[in-house]
């Protein structure tokens, strides 16, 4: 089948991230240069998120099978994860659950809340008081 086309009046990145807000008369963008980087730097934003996101997915499912200490994969998602997952830990004790540690659960639900607040913040029209 033939590629899709993008609705008329979007671009391509449009469908796929986010909607970005547009201004001014039918059919232009009125995206000048400053406003595409902040939507470029709220993109990456996003990005790494979501990438950081996984990352603690992966170190929560690798807990489940013990992995080696020593392995340097392992080693870098515990140093990448484990400044965020602390404080949590000890504000949700897996002693009191049990051993069930919820700060991985926790830390995700914190993220995708910033990840949203970012682009809502971002994409909404200002509006008057």
């Amino acid at each position: 089948p033939p590629p899709r086309r993008p609705a008329a009046g979007r671009r391509p990145c449009e469908t796929v991230c986010f909607r970005v807000p547009t201004s001014g008369p039918a059919g232009s963008s009125g995206m000048g240069f400053a406003r595409g980087f902040g939507f470029s730097l709220l993109q990456l934003v996003v990005g790494l998120l979501d990438l950081y996101t996984w990352v603690v997915v992966i170190r929560a499912l690798l807990s489940w099978v013990g992995p080696d200490p020593y392995n340097p994969i392992v080693r870098l998602l515990h140093q990448l994860t484990e400044p965020l997952l602390a404080p949590l830990r000890r504000l949700v004790s897996p002693r009191r659950l049990g051993g069930l540690d919820l700060s991985p659960l926790l830390l995700i639900l914190i993220i995708q809340f910033v990840r949203y607040g970012l682009i809502y913040a971002v994409t909404q029209p200002t509006r008057p008081f």
